[in-house]
């Protein structure tokens, strides 16, 4: 297939902290406390906040927990508002963005052409080509180009969200680049790079499309082995998506409320509360019985498009000779990064899955076997089974069970 027959990917890009520390400063300076709270004991709790996106290696004390819970409630602010004022958002790092060799406006009101802020297994990212709501029949945006000039192009900056040590998945300056289809939520299973800082990582996007025959479609659901939006009763139906909702049943039903990351389903009620800080606890204890959730229900979509990365970096101190208009909007430093992430080749692999053989076929193909090695076909085949298992069994049952034949003389005979 042809690149401009699938849709450009999803891209989202996540700093790995959650709670940076130079923003939980500026909070205290500003924020509202409780009784029993102090700034220096807030900046020590503050990133405990994390434990909804990251493995705590050590229980928290609820003692924390429910204080933090105090200090928002003082300051009106929700679990996702502190995120959202606690950890980086788009404005915070993104300075250029191009595409296809054109510069945009990030933050533009365009319905493709732009980032905007998001959520993912990490926290709080920012993501392009991101439209959860959307029906799959809907036009996707579409890229006729490939190659390192062909894609999106980013330059952003890794100041002030130094890394701090006190939150995040991992130590680290850079951020993370998760790609994944536009309908998709930015779950873990989907391809992920790490961005260093003073780096330009490549991203080479290969998709993958696979569909079924007509034939495929017809048969039951136990032999296809995949969904089609009819066995949903719904027009869109996604394995990430569902595999997204088993772990969102799975926190609800263990810990009675929502956390701020997750999307809600659009046929759910808000009756179910926001997680507060003190449902930490609960997401804790129920690590890996959330990581070990049973989705068994969960089958590929018979038509899907599944996107693979590869990646290589270069310094970009190497670059002081390269002829691209991309370096030439901003000042380089070694607290920035560039990273471009581009389709390889103008065309895609595309697997099918068709019906090997019918019994038609099977039929058609035993009898030519039979007829070129036996010298005989179905009709004289049929034709020995009959005489074996039929005629064979008359005339065994009239041989050994009706008996000898006894002659009969007449009068005239025995006088004779």
């Amino acid at each position: 297939m042809s690149i401009h027959e699938i849709p450009f990917p999803g891209i989202t890009i996540c700093h790995p902290q959650n709670v940076m520390e130079y923003k939980s400063r500026e909070f205290v300076r500003s924020a509202k406390f409780p009784l029993g709270a102090t700034p220096e004991y807030t900046l020590e709790i503050l990133p405990l906040l994390a434990g909804f996106t990251e493995r705590q290696w050590i229980v928290p004390r609820i003692e924390d927990l429910e204080m933090i819970d105090a200090i928002l409630d003082a300051n009106n602010l929700t679990v996702k508002g502190a995120i959202d004022k606690l950890g980086t958002v788009c404005a915070d790092f993104l300075l250029v963005c191009v595409f296809a060799g054109k510069k945009f406006p990030c933050f533009q009101q365009h319905p493709y052409m732009k980032f905007e802020e998001s959520y993912s297994y990490l926290g709080a990212c920012c993501s392009f080509n991101y439209h959860p709501n959307t029906v799959a029949t809907a036009d996707f945006f579409k890229a006729n180009t490939f190659g390192i000039d062909g894609g999106l192009s980013v330059v952003g900056t890794g100041r002030p969200q130094a890394s701090d040590g006190r939150s995040g998945a991992i130590y680290s300056e850079g951020f993370v680049v998760i790609v994944h289809h536009p309908n998709d939520f930015a779950v873990e299973s989907a391809p992920t790079t790490y961005i260093d800082l003073k780096k330009e990582t490549f991203v080479d996007i290969q998709p993958i499309h696979s569909s079924c025959s007509s034939q495929v479609l017809v048969l039951p659901f136990a032999q296809r082995k995949c969904i089609i939006p009819a066995d949903k009763g719904k027009l869109n139906y996604r394995q990430p998506e569902c595999m997204l909702e088993c772990l969102r049943d799975e926190i609800h039903q263990r810990c009675q409320c929502h956390p701020f990351h997750l999307p809600r389903a659009s046929n759910q009620t808000n009756t179910l509360r926001n997680c507060r800080a003190v449902d930490i606890l609960c997401m804790v204890d129920n690590y890996f019985q959330f990581k070990t959730a049973k989705c068994d229900h969960c089958f590929p979509s018979c038509s899907d498009v599944v996107y693979k990365t590869t990646s290589f970096k270069m310094n970009i101190d190497q670059l002081d000779h390269a002829i691209d208009d991309l370096y030439t909007y901003t000042n380089i430093t070694d607290t920035e990064f560039v990273v471009r992430i581009f389709f390889g080749g103008q065309r895609v692999a595309a697997n099918k899955k068709i019906v090997v053989m019918s019994w038609i076929s099977l039929l058609s193909n035993l009898g030519g076997a039979f007829s070129l090695c036996l010298g005989m076909s179905i009709l004289s085949m049929c034709e020995i089974l009959f005489f074996i298992f039929v005629r064979m069994i008359k005339h065994y049952k009239r041989i050994f069970q009706v008996g000898p034949v006894i002659p009969k003389f007449n009068k005239n005979d025995e006088k004779k």
